[in-house]
């Protein structure tokens, strides 16, 4: 077929079955199976396919098994993991880490308002929950923001949508003794 020029090889052992350019989730799903069993699409790759992104990134993220060896194709990022069984979300194709652990991966990444963002706009988009998030979150040994996260779900749980938001609870609101707003109410 690769031959009669009817599919093309995409990597190896890894093949379309049409010809012409590959979307991006196609490519997603190609260097997945490249990859082999137990991989899964993490980081900015996962958060565009959870829908928490709205554009496709120029990257594509794989997180492996810690016991698998692969050569990275090109424009790839390849990272280990030891416990990805509990990190790969049960549904959905290309395989990709669950929404808690997208958020906390892409979280863990940037400054402290990035991290802040990431929280709110998960749940803000409803892909997930404070109390899910906060559940993820425990299972980590480590995060590189976890004070911060840990004291921010409960105002995301609270309504808070934004960095904004939570900047304004807790720079204005509580320190002026101001009455707690309502907020994301319909009015």
């Amino acid at each position: 077929m690769v031959r009669a020029r009817r599919w093309q090889r995409v990597y190896l052992g890894v093949y379309a079955t049409h010809m012409g350019p590959l979307d991006w989730r196609a490519r997603v799903g190609a260097v997945v199976l490249y990859c082999g069993e137990g991989a899964v699409a993490s980081h900015s790759t996962a958060a565009r396919l959870h829908g928490l992104f709205d554009k496709d990134p120029d990257a594509i993220a794989v997180l492996i098994p810690i016991n698998r060896r692969v050569i990275r194709p090109g424009q790839v990022r390849l990272a280990i993991c030891r416990e990805i069984s509990s990190r790969t979300a049960h549904s959905g194709w290309p395989t990709r880490t669950t929404v808690e652990d997208t958020v906390l991966d892409m979280a863990e990444h940037g400054d402290a308002d990035n991290a802040l963002a990431w929280l709110s706009k998960a749940c803000q988009r409803r892909r997930t929950t404070p109390a899910r998030l906060a559940e993820v979150l425990d299972k980590r040994a480590r995060h590189r923001w976890r004070e911060l996260l840990v004291d921010a779900l409960s105002d995301v749980a609270a309504g808070v949508e934004s960095v904004l938001e939570y900047r304004y609870v807790r720079s204005v609101e509580r320190p002026h003794g101001l009455p707690e707003a309502r907020r994301q109410q319909v009015v």
